[in-house]
């Protein structure tokens, strides 16, 4: 008899956690279409408006993806928010429950599914730690709190001729299923990596071809500059992101913006050190500081090839951008944004990559860090 209860136990137990196990797929599965990832928001609306406003705002999403611990679908739920409306660089974002209903209207649907699409390949637990080919360096997306010169510099390392060694360099795989990330700048002092959590690969920087690097990449900097701010003393000065990751120092040029027609011998001579680092394929990022937001007449880069309509261009202060390519015979340098939301034409739509003219570099930009 006892053996008998036992089993009916057990049994119970079983379908219990079948049962379960539907539930929690049934649920997954809701998240990956649009009409149920607006039923799943509008459902919880008022969790997810934490400051009980009536609206979703930027902040709201913000804080969600801060939050510590956060169910599955809340965290999947948010990085839909932030992904598809709160990654534009504004602040207007003010959504009411009934907007949740228009997700389902053509016009916005197809947009919709792609944020899903992109979320469930990050998702993906099997993913590669690199990609099967070349990393390109727009392949590299900034996430909601990462560090910007951070993003900047990797983007402009991979845009090296080695920096795709470089970069793959930088990480082993463990058994234990961890990750062992030293970064060129630090070899002493390795940081071990475990396997990333659900909000970090959904909302932290990331690859847009699914592969971890740049999310591990991240989450070992984030723990690295933690412990450097720690044990400051015993491991010498807090290392810059752009040191951490080339491994070697940047020369900073300040620069006299709105003045590319200077002659003072200060300015050629800067001038002169941009142009030999652009010819020696030398990692540079680009800084504008705060306030300082920059107009341009640049072109829009697709796969490397320029429009023919120059366009005017806004560009983000307090932001760092990368140069990824120069071309001599034209005198064109790509400009890339990690953030993907930082440059803007006229009509509002947001270029993760422009061209423009080299001499509008010392026009736009505050600041240029080059690798020595």
């Amino acid at each position: 008899m006892a053996s008998s209860a036992t089993s009916t136990t057990d049994t119970t137990n079983l379908y219990g956690l079948v049962f379960q196990n539907q539930a929690v797929q049934s649920q997954s599965q809701e998240l990956r279409s649009v009409a149920g990832v607006s039923a799943y928001i509008k459902r919880n609306f008022c969790s997810l408006d934490y400051d009980g406003d009536g609206h979703i705002g930027r902040t709201d999403v913000l804080r969600m993806i801060a939050k510590p611990e956060m169910k599955r679908e809340d965290a999947l739920a948010s990085a839909f928010l932030y992904h598809y409306r709160g990654n534009l660089g504004t602040t207007e974002m003010s959504l009411e429950l009934n907007d949740f209903d228009r997700l389902t209207d053509p016009r916005y649907r197809d947009k919709a599914q792609r944020t899903l699409d992109q979320l469930a390949k990050k998702e993906d637990v099997q993913a590669n730690v690199y990609p099967k080919n070349r990393i390109d360096p727009t392949m590299i997306v900034q996430g909601a709190v990462a560090d910007v010169n951070f993003a900047a510099a990797l983007v402009a390392l991979a845009a090296t001729p080695s920096g795709d060694k470089r970069i793959r360099k930088m990480i082993e795989s463990n058994e234990d299923n961890s990750y062992t990330v030293t970064f060129p700048g630090d070899p002493n002092h390795p940081i071990k990596v475990k396997e990333t959590t659900l909000q970090e690969k959904m909302v932290g920087s990331c690859s847009t071809d699914g592969s971890q690097f740049v999310t591990l990449l991240e989450k070992a900097y984030g723990i690295h500059q933690q412990i450097m701010r720690i044990t400051q003393q015993r491991w010498g000065i807090v290392r810059d992101a752009f040191e951490l990751l080339t491994g070697s120092q940047s020369q900073s040029i300040s620069l006299q913006r709105n003045n590319p027609l200077s002659t003072e011998a200060s300015d050629m001579r800067n001038r002169q050190a941009i142009l030999q680092a652009l010819k020696n394929y030398k990692t540079i990022t680009l800084r504008i500081g705060e306030g300082e937001c920059a107009e341009t007449s640049g072109y829009v880069s697709h796969r490397r090839v320029a429009e023919r309509q120059a366009r005017g261009l806004t560009l983000k202060s307090a932001h760092a951008y990368a140069l990824v390519d120069y071309n001599e015979s034209t005198r064109m340098v790509t400009i890339c944004d990690a953030s993907k939301s930082a440059i803007k034409d006229r009509s509002g739509f947001i270029q993760g990559e422009i061209n423009i003219q080299l001499s509008e570099l010392e026009r736009c930009f505050s600041e240029i860090n080059i690798e020595v």
